[in-house]
């Protein structure tokens, strides 16, 4: 059986809001080169908002564990009875 590839993007089912963000452009140019040189090394594509969310989701994780703060996960949707 193949492997399902991962579509990038928001995933279904997880409530989300667009939030803009103006980043320097020697960032964007830091994660340019950070998701390139990713590519070339694993062979998986990835994009900037996918890196970012990733990026803030360790981020943040890091900070909650160092102030002892248990991480909330977003409540599970309820499946319609059949």
């Amino acid at each position: 059986m193949a492997e399902q590839k991962q579509k990038a993007g928001r995933p279904h089912g997880v409530p989300s809001q667009v939030l803009p963000v103006r980043i320097p452009v020697d960032l964007v140019q830091r994660l340019n080169r950070y998701l390139d040189l990713a590519e070339t090394h694993t062979g998986l594509r990835s994009n900037r908002t996918e890196a970012l969310r990733q990026a803030l989701v360790y981020w943040l994780d890091a900070k909650e564990k160092a102030l002892g703060i248990a991480r909330q996960r977003p409540a599970a949707k309820k499946r319609a009875k059949a």
